[in-house]
């Protein structure tokens, strides 16, 4: 499924120019990153063109892979540079990037959320795919409106206005809603 999703976002008539001519890099870099990423659980750009319609992404966002070490090692091997950022609402990001700051910037983010009951949660919700023949994971509807719920990102309340439209479990989103934001 994840195969056809990438194909269609790189085929996009909405990216931007540098990314229609740099449809290799990004699916090279796509590549790169499930060599290295055992199964991860799919989240971002791409969990929402899976259940709405293609969104613009040049990069690639993965939930609790606890390991970073690993991953930090291998994928700094590839060219990319590592950066530790703390997003609102208890969400930790640590986003590893290639040509930063050039038109053809790629990365992934590998994301925690503070409350590890919920992100144990969210990783046994997830629905399996592939990408790029590649075994993925991707992340449940409800818990993708929980994530773009906590962002203020334009960008992302853009994306939850198209998700809240789809048939999810609105109790479920209520209720994670209710415990991470008292965390």
């Amino acid at each position: 499924m994840f195969s056809a999703i990438v194909d269609w976002i790189v085929q996009l008539s909405e990216l931007t120019s540098e990314m229609r001519g740099n449809k290799a890099v990004l699916k090279d870099t796509l590549n790169e990153i499930l060599s290295i990423v055992t199964e991860p659980v799919i989240a971002g750009g791409f969990a929402v063109a899976h259940y709405t319609r293609p969104a613009e992404t040049a990069d690639l966002d993965v939930i609790g892979l606890k390991n970073i070490a690993s991953y930090s090692t291998s994928l700094k091997a590839f060219g990319y540079s590592q950066e530790t950022i703390r997003l609102e609402n208890g969400i930790t990001l640590e986003s590893f990037t290639k040509g930063k700051h050039t038109r053809f910037e790629e990365g992934i983010d590998f994301m925690w959320f503070k409350d590890e009951a919920f992100e144990q949660q969210v990783i046994a919700r997830a629905l399996p795919s592939k990408m790029l023949g590649k075994p993925v994971k991707i992340i449940s509807i409800e818990d993708l409106i929980v994530m773009k719920s906590l962002s203020s990102r334009t960008k992302d309340k853009a994306h939850l206005e198209e998700l809240q439209k789809k048939p999810h479990d609105k109790e479920y989103v209520i209720r994670c809603l209710g415990i991470l934001l008292k965390a």
